[in-house]
Parts: C-alpha cells; sequence; structure tokens
C-alpha cells in the first residue's frame, strides 16, 4: 500500500504513477483523479506533496534533467583516454538510453507538447532551454579541446537537439527489439555532431 510508505517513497510512487496517466490519456485529458487512482491513494495524500497535474509534470521534467545531467560526462584527452568522439558517442548513448528508459515520459514530451496548457508549456520550454544549455556547454567544451570548429553554439546546439529529439522520438515511438543505442548514438555522432567537429571521424 502506498500510504503504508515513508514520505519519499509515497512521493515517488506518485510521480512514477502520473508517467503512464499522462502518456496514455494525454497530459490536457489526465486528472489528478486518474492520478490518485494509479497510485492507489487517497485525495489528502496526494495534495500533501502537489498542489495539481502541472506540479507533479514540471517535477517529472526537473528529475529528467538530473538524470540527464548525470550521464553526460566531460570529454577528457590524454594517456589512457578513449578517443574523444568515443567519449561524445557515449554521451549520445547514455543520453537515448536515458528517453528509452523513460518512454512514458517521452512520448508525453514530444506527442503532447502542444496539448499542454500556458504554464506547462512554459515548464518545457524552460526544460529545452536546460537542455540546450547541456549542448552548448559541450560544444564550448570541445572547442577548447580543439575537436569542435568555431561555430554559432545557439544555431548549432538548437541543431543537435532537434536530431536527438528526433531520433529519440522515432525509437520510442517503434520500440525495436534488440535496439543498440550505442549503435543509434554512433548514427547520430556521424550524421550531426561530424559537422562541428575539426575533420574527425569515429575510429
Amino acid at each position: 500500500m502506498v500510504d503504508d510508505m515513508k514520505p519519499l517513497e509515497r512521493r515517488n510512487a506518485i510521480l512514477a504513477a502520473a508517467k503512464p496517466v499522462f502518456a496514455r490519456r494525454g497530459y490536457h485529458h489526465a486528472s489528478v483523479d486518474d492520478i490518485i487512482r494509479r497510485a492507489g491513494i487517497a485525495r489528502g495524500t496526494f495534495y500533501l506533496y502537489f498542489p495539481g497535474k502541472r506540479e507533479v509534470f514540471a517535477t517529472l521534467l526537473d528529475e529528467l534533467i538530473k538524470e540527464l545531467g548525470a550521464v553526460v560526462r566531460p570529454v577528457v584527452l590524454g594517456p589512457g583516454r578513449p578517443d574523444p568522439l568515443v567519449q561524445v558517442r557515449d554521451n549520445v548513448a547514455r543520453v537515448l538510453d536515458t528517453f528509452v528508459n523513460e518512454p512514458e515520459l517521452s512520448r508525453i514530451l514530444f506527442h503532447e507538447a502542444g496539448a499542454l496548457d500556458d504554464e506547462s508549456r512554459a515548464v518545457f520550454r524552460t526544460f529545452l532551454v536546460h537542455v540546450r544549455d547541456m549542448i552548448k556547454q559541450s560544444l564550448r567544451s570541445g572547442r577548447a579541446l580543439g575537436i569542435v570548429r568555431g561555430c554559432d553554439p545557439d544555431v548549432v546546439s538548437a541543431c543537435v537537439l532537434g536530431c536527438v529529439r528526433g531520433v529519440v522520438e522515432t525509437i520510442v515511438q517503434e520500440r525495436r527489439k534488440g535496439l543498440s543505442t550505442l549503435k543509434v548514438a554512433e548514427e547520430v555522432v556521424r550524421f550531426g555532431l561530424t559537422g562541428v567537429l575539426a575533420g574527425r571521424r569515429l575510429p
């Protein structure tokens, strides 16, 4: 029973219940009642943790940002280090894995964004800004290491985000069995990132 859990466990159970509700009903049609039923909790318990579904959605995005931040690692040069493009590929693979492991949240992000209310749409835009900022920082780091050409980070980060977003949408939709996100990441690097790298190719 959710109501027998510790506070943090109960909060996480509410968030876990909200993901399939948002994915199946869409953000606009999903309700607090739907989340409550899915979580198996009392209405009062829900409101101890969240004022409404908008705050649940915002929390899910905040936690996804933290997950993405944890899997994107700095590219490091030096003896014994993997080739920098391999490090870039592995970063992309971990990002893809994060989205693939969150198929319900990915579907609501990429299919239901237009159905969000104004405040939730603003939350979603903030999420995209955070992701673009992460990409821009990676571009700047790559430039400092000499593996990224001079470029407009605003434009290129938007291109990279669009590429990754399209790939995520496709692989989450298709749910191909045995899909290797590492191979997909290599294709992403070859297609999208070699245009910003200083004449390098994956070994």
